[in-house]
């Protein structure tokens, strides 16, 4: 109950405005989120032309559209490419897809980054579909034509490809993407645990619900306590939650995607990352590591 969050300087009422203008827009509006990308894709489908069937590739046959509009312009091939390179194009196994944490084998939200963050290839199920069946390599397949027919071609917008799936409910979104700043540090060659913080991305929490974080010394109930460390199952990586001030407004699916940015770009080449700046009041911190961090490690302030 958002009612019981009272503190001295805050109402409750400034709480739930807060709350509702962080779910209608970013606080910063030049970067991007993969809800958003996504909210394009279902409330704007049916402006975004498909070309007719008789000039579509005959050889794949997967309906696309081109929209720098939606999904971003001047796209980089090779870095398109490198986020292509994060699926399984060799996976032909047909798997369930679905909302996380209930019976499916991969779980929604789910994307995939160029190393430099500037293009992320997103699955997506179809507006009023609840679940999906497809093979790693049906993505793949998808996500390919709109290289090839979309960011490869002036002026390099991004896309959408729809019906991948034998059911036809599956689609894939390729984007440009504006991060936040992602700070990588720690020597080079921490291991590499990509795989076991790939496997901690696929399975927290990244609910949409906005939440209270508190520092540990906040008498407020209920709330995140922090600092919050989410392990692995392997116990080989971290994502550590952390704040610069007392509380802050902020959703799972949020630090989720802040925790993906910092894994993309920082914990393949090795590195811990972090990014900061999370929460309305931006005091929230997050990072991902091989090792549990504390609040005197804070690398980045907010």
């Amino acid at each position: 109950m958002w009612s019981i969050l009272v503190c001295a300087i805050v109402s409750v009422g400034e709480l739930l405005h807060r709350a509702l203008a962080l779910h209608i827009q970013p606080r910063n509006p030049t970067l991007s989120t993969v809800h958003s990308l996504i909210q394009s894709y279902n409330t704007s489908n049916s402006a975004l032309t498909l070309p007719p069937v008789n000039s579509l590739n005959t050889q794949v046959g997967i309906p696309f559209g081109c929209s720098g509009t939606q999904y971003g312009w001047l796209l980089d091939i090779s870095s398109c490419l490198d986020a292509l390179a994060q699926l399984d194009r060799t996976s032909t196994e047909e798997q369930s897809w679905g909302p996380r944490r209930l019976q499916y084998d991969i779980g929604f939200p789910r994307t995939y980054w160029s190393t430099d963050l500037s293009c992320v290839v997103i699955p997506i199920l179809a507006p009023g579909e609840t679940h999906a069946r497809a093979s790693l390599q049906d993505v793949a397949a998808g996500a390919s034509v709109l290289l090839r027919e979309c960011v490869n071609k002036p002026p390099n917008p991004g896309g959408l490809a729809k019906d991948i799936s034998s059911d036809q409910s599956l689609g894939v979104i390729v984007a440009k993407y504006h991060p936040r700043t992602v700070h990588c540090f720690g020597r080079p060659g921490i291991g590499d645990i990509e795989s076991s913080c790939q496997d901690l991305l696929n399975t927290m929490d990244a609910s949409r619900e906005m939440r209270m974080f508190a520092a540990e010394s906040s008498p407020r109930s209920p709330v995140v306590r922090l600092p919050k460390t989410i392990p692995s199952k392997d116990r080989r990586c971290f994502l550590t939650l952390q704040t610069t001030g007392k509380s802050d407004l902020e959703n799972w699916e949020r630090i989720w995607e802040d925790a993906s940015l910092a894994t993309a770009k920082c914990i393949r080449q090795g590195q811990a990352g972090e990014v900061a700046g999370l929460g309305y009041d931006n005091r929230l911190v997050v990072t991902v590591s091989g090792r549990e961090l504390g609040n005197a490690e804070l690398v980045a302030t907010a």
